[in-house]
């Protein structure tokens, strides 16, 4: 829609999601203090009510430009900025009592907002508003305002009835606010500082891991599959929000072993949705990957697992809802500002390394994600690990060292004894020893692997027939039916194709040949293939040449004396 006013659409969406960002670094501040001073019912129902005249003045747009969009982006972030005011308020007398209880609700917040998120994308795909032309004097068509119609209604319906009723929220909602930006413990508490500092770097790249959809465009992937892919993901992502949120709860009525170790010992997602990408993409198109985008979802799931945990650490080490207000905003804010550099620092990170993320060709996005997703995930990933030494303690938990003082004998035999604090100490050590064990198994196939041939059989043109009675006759189909698709389970038709070639019906004949383990096919334009296995190879040079059109090709054959050079210039 914009694209008149001289920004491609790569450009104008790091434009927005920049001034997006910033304006999140500064409302996050400013609802803090409102808490101060305003009811936690008002500013509950403030920020709900005040998304509705953003969301309908979009259809009230009839010529949309540059400054507009910067406009809408910049205040609707502003008022969409204060979503720490509803996990603060989400607990209220409840977060110094259980944490699996503050786990459980983090797991339900995360997950369901993805799930509520994908339907969205789901609906936006499958009306596909962008499609629709408009023209120099009715740039947005009335088809759009249409297709946008119903979305808007269903969200400014969920938004409109919660803040209506957040104003007749009774007891604590009317009394309580925040006494004071109490910021004297805040370096005490170092897992939290840390694991904002991981945050932050987290944020450095953000821009990059939401680019996956713009992937998936350039992967081939059409608006209906990714509407349904959406559907899908949404519901499978809504069960897995109720499996990992009672998992989660459960787990903390026994102990943190499985908080603490989601929190420091799970990578972002991001640098195997990077990894993935980058060894699918291709310059040139050659099909989509199913797989890939499958992996692409499983991380998005995995993420959302990572985030809640992490948040769920935070929310039991502040262990009280006016410092996760006060310390919070700092954190947010902080890395609202990161996410403003996130696409100005990615495309430089990415120039520098000749790709770039303005562009419609799914290698070059997938280049300009590995070389700047992964490395600042990965110092993401280490600064994450780096609060482990913290985190038992700021949770309240006793030390590992209180554990393994108990000096009884647990195990003896003969002159050898097994005392109970090494038992203890015994799972860590098991862990590290499985691990290395696994990575030297791990490095030893891959070198065995590597100086492996690639196996290497072309079946290559001969240039005259070849001698039957040295070969074994297995097959002789014909099928002239056109061949729009390429054979499935060995077998396919072996007529042109839509554009009126043999090329893929000699590679169904191939395919075939394959299939009956032969090494040499004859194929016939008209849709009749021969399938034959020569053990002893066969001798071009006495065969017959052929007068009805037929093409012998063999793996016997070379393309030698043929002045084929691109052939042997591939060969070598």
């Amino acid at each position: 829609f914009f694209e008149k006013g001289g920004k491609a659409p790569p450009i104008l969406s790091m434009l927005l999601f920049s001034i997006n960002s910033i304006a999140g670094a500064i409302g996050a501040p400013i609802w803090a203090s409102l808490a101060k001073r305003a009811q936690p019912r008002h500013l509950l129902a403030a920020g709900m009510l005040l998304q509705v005249p953003f969301l309908t003045y979009m259809l009230c747009v009839h010529r949309p430009n540059l400054s507009l969009a910067i406009t809408l982006v910049f205040f609707q972030g502003l008022a969409s900025s204060g979503s720490l005011i509803f996990i603060c308020f989400n607990f209220m007398m409840s977060i110094k009592a259980d944490v699996s209880h503050a786990a459980y609700r983090m797991g339900i917040l995360e997950m369901t907002r993805q799930a509520v998120t994908w339907f969205i994308t789901a609906y936006i795909f499958m009306a596909s508003p962008s499609t629709k032309e408009g023209t120099a004097g009715e740039p947005l068509p009335p088809a759009v305002y249409w297709l946008l119609l119903p979305a808007t209604a269903v969200v400014v319906l969920a938004t409109m009835v919660p803040g209506v009723l957040f104003c007749m929220a009774p007891g604590p909602y009317r009394e309580d606010g925040l006494p004071s930006w109490e910021f004297k413990n805040f370096w005490k508490k170092g897992s939290f500082v840390i694991l904002s500092i991981s945050d932050i770097l987290g944020s450095l790249v953000v821009f990059p891991s939401t680019c996956y959809i713009q992937w998936w465009l350039a992967n081939g992937w059409d608006d209906m599959s990714l509407a349904f892919l959406s559907v899908v993901f949404a519901f499978a992502l809504a069960g897995v929000t109720v499996l990992w949120a009672k998992a989660l709860g459960s787990a903390m009525m026994h102990g943190f072993a499985l908080l603490m170790g989601v929190t420091l010992l799970l990578p972002p997602a991001t640098i195997l949705r990077a990894i993935v990408q980058m060894e699918v993409s291709t310059f040139t198109f050659l099909g989509r990957s199913n797989v890939a985008v499958i992996i692409c979802c499983l991380s998005l799931i995995y993420e959302g697992v990572r985030m809640s945990s992490a948040w769920a650490v935070k929310v039991r080490v502040l262990n009280s809802r006016w410092r996760l207000l006060s310390y919070g905003t700092v954190a947010i804010s902080l890395q609202g500002f990161a996410s403003f550099l996130s696409p100005f620092l990615c495309e430089y990170l990415a120039r520098r390394h000749a790709t770039t993320f303005i562009s419609a060709n799914q290698k070059e996005l997938a280049d300009a994600t590995l070389v700047t997703m992964v490395p600042l995930s990965l110092v993401q990933f280490a600064m994450q690990i780096v609060a482990a030494p913290w985190i038992r303690h700021d949770l309240g938990i006793a030390s590992s060292h209180s554990l393994y003082r108990d000096s009884r004998d647990f195990f003896r035999c003969r002159h050898w004894t097994l005392k109970r604090s090494a038992w203890r100490r015994l799972p860590p050590q098991m862990a590290i020893f499985c691990g290395v064990a696994l990575g030297a198994l791990a490095l030893s196939v891959q070198s065995h692997l590597m100086e492996r041939p690639i196996p290497f059989a072309p079946v290559r043109l001969c240039s005259g027939g070849f001698q039957r009675s040295a070969c074994e006759h297995l097959a002789d189909e014909t099928d002239p039916r056109a061949a729009d698709i390429f054979g499935v389970r060995g077998k396919g038709s072996y007529g042109l194709n839509r554009f009126g070639h043999s090329t893929s019906g000699k590679f169904n004949c191939q395919v075939r040949m394959t299939k009956l383990e032969g090494d040499t096919f004859v194929f016939w334009p008209k849709g009749r293939c021969q399938v034959w296995r020569c053990h002893n190879g066969i001798d071009g040079r006495r065969g017959k040449p052929s007068t009805d059109g037929r093409e012998v090709w063999s793996q016997h054959c070379n393309v030698s004396g043929q002045n084929h050079i691109m052939a042997h210039l591939f060969e070598w």
